[in-house]
């Protein structure tokens, strides 16, 4: 295991006469053998960190160390990390067992070890039986097998895993999610993942580094970013699904209420009262809150909004309703037995203290 530190990281590059900021004053530690998922949309900077750790992509400034050592100017094989990337990269005439041991040749590892540590890992992986296969007689997930096993025989500090399961369809995915997780456990080793994959990241992180722009967001654990996440950007990115969005103007209601009023529509609700003092009138906000925590409720609470159903779609396990309010298509999910048609009336009710509510001008959550 390695503790990974990154400190002050940038990287720049042109494209087409233009000066591109990839990575932009990135800071954060990985702890031994922690796992730690780099989120966000695709362009965002989280593959060239990753490719910066690895020594494949030269740094423009800032530090990277691995187990207490600077490693910016130390060749990849110098590194103590694992890599597997996301097109599998299997050298075709080869056997399982020699793209496994590739690397451990290269080393010039005894024969007998090596036969050894292949098949441990063969075995922690369950590929023994395929180790006599070329690569292209393996299906997808298969070859995604035999990819980290490759990077992982040569026991590194820290395993990189640059999106490793994208190639995959969904069955597929969901068992090598599994199987990635167990794999952690069982080498221990520090872990990045690089994912555009929300609910990929928070199955299978301790902590989660969500990156925009190749800024870092929020630095969090699953929860932490799913319960409490710092901007809006964050707010939408994580769950599914996603969390609904929308603006509210404030305003005092003639009996003395702080009011919320969503834009473009009538509907209006008492604001929440961790925010009576911090909200001022005629100012808009954005409002957050997340499809399970819109409750449906008889009409004769007065906190609820009274409106119209869009679209219903049950989905087995779980309903999910769709308001149309103003711009904004608001959905809520339940797990209730409920059927709603198209036009159906609708109460509805905000969880207080699941709300999120935003600044418009930077994005921030207002606390």
């Amino acid at each position: 295991m390695a503790e990974l530190v990154i400190r002050d990281l940038n990287k720049t590059y042109m494209k087409q006469k233009e000066r591109i900021h990839a990575v932009k004053s990135l800071n954060l530690t990985a702890r031994d053998g922690e796992f730690i998922a780099f989120l966000g949309p695709s362009g965002c900077g989280k593959s060239t960190t990753l490719r910066m750790i690895a020594g494949l992509e030269d740094i423009t400034s800032g530090e990277i160390e691995i187990g207490g050592t600077v490693v910016n100017r130390l060749h990849p094989s110098k590194r103590n990390v694992g890599l597997a990337f996301e097109n599998y990269a299997l050298y075709p005439p080869l056997t399982v067992y020699d793209n496994i041991a590739f690397n451990l040749r290269a080393k010039k590892t005894p024969e007998e070890e090596i036969k050894r540590e292949v098949g441990k890992i063969a075995e922690l992986l369950h590929i023994t039986s395929l180790l006599d296969m070329k690569p292209a007689a393996l299906s997808g997930g298969q070859k995604q097998r035999v990819n980290i096993a490759r990077a992982i025989v040569r026991k590194p500090g820290i395993l990189l895993l640059d999106e490793p399961l994208s190639h995959l369809d969904g069955k597929m995915r969901q068992s090598m999610r599994t199987e990635l997780k167990r794999l952690h456990t069982e080498i221990k080793s520090t872990s990045i993942i690089v994912t555009h994959d929300q609910s990929e990241a928070m199955a299978l992180a301790d902590r989660i580094a969500i990156i925009n722009e190749g800024v870092l967001q929020q630095f969090g654990t699953p929860l932490e970013v799913y319960n409490h996440p710092v901007n809006e950007f964050v707010a939408g990115f994580i769950g599914e699904p996603p969390m609904n969005l929308f603006t509210v103007h404030a305003f005092t209601a003639k009996t003395g209420k702080k009011m919320f009023r969503i834009e473009d529509s009538l509907l209006e609700f008492e604001v929440p009262a961790a925010y009576r003092e911090k909200v001022r009138d005629s100012q808009p906000y954005r409002f957050g809150i997340r499809p399970a925590d819109i409750h449906i409720v008889g009409g004769s609470d007065p906190h609820t909004i009274s409106t119209k159903v869009t679209i219903f779609e049950s989905l087995g396990e779980e309903c999910r309703v769709h308001i149309r309010v103003g711009e904004t298509l608001l959905s809520l999910v339940t797990g209730e037995d409920v059927h709603y048609r198209t036009g159906d009336p609708i109460h509805l009710l905000f969880r207080e203290d699941r709300i999120h509510l935003f600044d418009p001008s930077n994005g921030n959550r207002i606390q």
